[in-house]
């Protein structure tokens, strides 16, 4: 299921919530936490480290690494997909015009997708652009469950197309969230030191 493979504004259409297309976050923090599939398997984890500068790392289970971000103090983020060496950001993930909520990427086979809902307070969904439409992963965040009085846990829903890209989904929305939550105030980041500090509440 999973790839390696690289790849409008934000619209309040959502993707159906069946739980075969979810993949779970354990801490709504898209920078510390794992992913389980539909089948409750873990099957990323998303870790920061501050040793080095300030290094995210997403992986599979096994260890194998999918993508790094690289923070820089000045808005420079470098990315590197797999074992390649870091690029600035904006060479993947291709922001829109000025004020613009949305982000383009292309996969290894050159189709284009882009993130829309990249600004505060907006929640990021995914569309194919050969195929406009519904998008093909979206985010629903850790909410209070007033059934239980606990919180749900924060959700990609991916269906279709995304789930051919799902690496490429997987990290590019950890690091546009990063970035997005950044811009909102650094909620759920957890950056005073190596572990979550609070549950994203916007």
């Amino acid at each position: 299921m999973a790839s390696t493979s690289n790849d409008r504004s934000n619209s309040q259409e959502t993707l159906v919530d069946d739980t075969q297309f979810q993949f779970r976050f354990s801490d709504d923090n898209p920078v510390n936490t794992t992913i389980r599939g539909p089948d409750g398997r873990v099957l990323y984890r998303v870790n920061t480290s501050f040793s080095d500068g300030t290094v995210t790392q997403v992986e599979r289970n096994d260890g194998e690494p999918i993508a790094a971000l690289h923070w820089s103090d000045m808005g420079f983020d470098k990315i590197a997909v797999g074992t390649d060496k870091p690029v600035r950001m904006g060479k993947l993930l291709h922001s829109g015009a000025f004020f613009s909520e949305t982000v383009s990427f292309k996969d290894s086979l050159g189709r284009k997708y882009e993130w829309k809902g990249n600004r505060p307070g907006l929640t990021l969904q995914l569309y194919a652009l050969d195929t406009p439409g519904s998008p093909i992963a979206a985010f629903t965040k850790s909410r209070p469950d007033t059934s239980t009085g606990r919180r749900s846990t924060a959700y990609l829903t991916v269906l279709g197309r995304g789930q051919e890209i799902l690496d490429l989904v997987v990290w590019s929305f950890c690091f546009l969230e990063k970035q997005r939550r950044n811009a909102d105030g650094g909620f759920g980041l957890g950056l005073s030191g190596s572990t979550m500090t609070q549950n994203y509440q916007g």
